[in-house]
């Protein structure tokens, strides 16, 4: 009987201890990917071209006010609960921030996929040539416009992603223009 207990009670450290076990590697595991996850996803190169440059740009003051929101959602709540305005302010914080979030990670999705592939997610490919060869001096030449005109735009608004992209679109255009004509 004595050792039908002490075999239990041993069977049952042994049952916790692998428990504590499993449960200690499982935390470690949490630990890790949302370490892996919040220093990879949220963080920008320091090397950036014009395209991350201006989702950057778009990223910062969503992510200024969701920063100034989740700061200061604590205070507006808490004085909602003798202030029924307070208590829907709050409300509507919340809201905003779960906004602020969901577009602040749709922009590191489009930066994640800009890193690994080079293009923007929406891209499906590039603009389309002309074939003609009597066309194609004057299509470098627009393409070469365009290319001026898109840069002006970056250098007044650097957050305007459109764009960006097209100025890659066309200084792809260029280069691939001046190949054809046997131009660099």
């Amino acid at each position: 009987m004595i050792f039908e207990s002490i075999f239990v009670l041993g069977y049952s450290f042994l049952k916790k201890r692998g428990k504590k076990q499993q449960n200690v590697r499982i935390e470690t595991t949490k630990t890790v990917a949302i370490a892996h996850l919040s220093n990879n996803v949220r963080e920008w190169p320091e090397q950036m071209d014009a395209t991350l440059a201006a989702l950057k740009e778009k990223w910062k003051p969503l992510f200024a006010e969701l920063m100034y929101l989740s700061s200061s959602i604590y205070e507006v709540a808490l004085q909602g609960k003798t202030d029924p305005a307070k208590k829907q302010e709050a409300g509507k914080m919340a809201h905003r921030i779960i906004d602020l979030d969901e577009e602040c990670d749709a922009i590191y999705l489009k930066r994640q996929h800009y890193l690994t592939y080079k293009t923007l997610p929406e891209e499906k490919k590039p603009i389309e040539l002309v074939v003609d060869v009597k066309k194609i001096p004057k299509a470098l030449a627009n393409s070469e416009r365009y290319v001026r005109d898109y840069k002006n735009k970056l250098k007044k608004n650097p957050a305007d992603v459109f764009a960006a992209e097209k100025l890659k679109q066309y200084e792809w255009a260029v280069g691939e223009y001046k190949k054809q004509l046997n131009i660099e």
